[in-house]
């Protein structure tokens, strides 16, 4: 069998995420979570979660304000990206090694001042169907754990014969055959999401679904976000 190795990553550190490592633990899967300090779209997490989260799983930096990057100074840039690290770090004792673009949004300067502060990669919003990492600042997804984020891969395509397009617009459903294609081929099968939109939809039953289909398989690789990348550049 061709090596897959499963990581997931999940957005902006809603207090929800506590409920969403425990379904992870639950399954033996490993999670990425990026925490910004502040944000107003979410109830935010306090130290003590951020430290209980942390136990289990992968913290990475999200900027200070989870600040749109490309729109503000870069002196600014660089001061919500390297403040976020330090701020993660000093709470949970551990060394943070990625980081994500808020809202997606990076450029090559972005890119060169998370490099330059002591990051490993950064992960993006960009779907890169089950393939590799050549670019560690530009890590996408595989898919999505929200009906309302399009898969720009391709790879679902490759379905289209065989599974109605309609079946295929539910994400739970998605994330299952795109797995299956990853059993058999090998790669990267990254799960991108937020607790809080899958609070909101009330989509919890279809996580659990989706992470219980995809666990204990015989061969795969369960990683972080951070893992992942030491495995596919042989840091380890």
């Amino acid at each position: 069998m061709a090596r897959l190795i499963v990581t997931t990553s999940w957005d902006d550190g809603s207090i929800l995420d506590l409920k969403l490592g425990e379904l992870l633990t639950k399954y033996g899967i490993k999670g990425t979570f990026y925490i910004p300090r502040f944000s107003k779209r979410i109830t935010p997490m306090q130290k003590v979660d951020l430290l209980e989260l942390a136990a289990k799983h992968e913290i990475g930096a999200h900027t200070i304000n989870h600040a749109h990057l490309t729109l503000i100074p870069q002196s600014e840039a660089k001061t919500e990206i390297e403040g976020s690290k330090l701020y993660l770090e000093e709470i949970s004792g551990k060394k943070v090694k990625m980081f994500c673009y808020p809202f997606g949004e990076f450029n090559k300067d972005i890119k060169q001042i998370v490099k330059a502060g002591g990051f490993i990669g950064a992960r993006t919003v960009k779907f890169n169907g089950l393939k590799g990492i050549p670019d560690p600042y530009e890590f996408g997804i595989t898919t999505a754990a929200s009906n309302h984020q399009s898969d720009e891969s391709g790879e679902i395509a490759r379905y289209s014969q065989a599974v109605s397009i309609k079946v295929l617009s539910d994400w739970e459903v998605k994330a299952k055959v795109l797995f299956d294609l990853a059993l058999a081929e090998g790669g990267i099968w990254h799960l991108w999401g937020h607790s809080w939109e899958i609070d909101d939809h009330n989509d919890w039953n279809k996580l659990e679904s989706v992470l219980s289909y995809v666990s204990h398989r015989p061969g795969v690789i369960y990683a972080s976000n951070g893992e992942t990348l030491d495995i596919v550049y042989s840091r380890n």
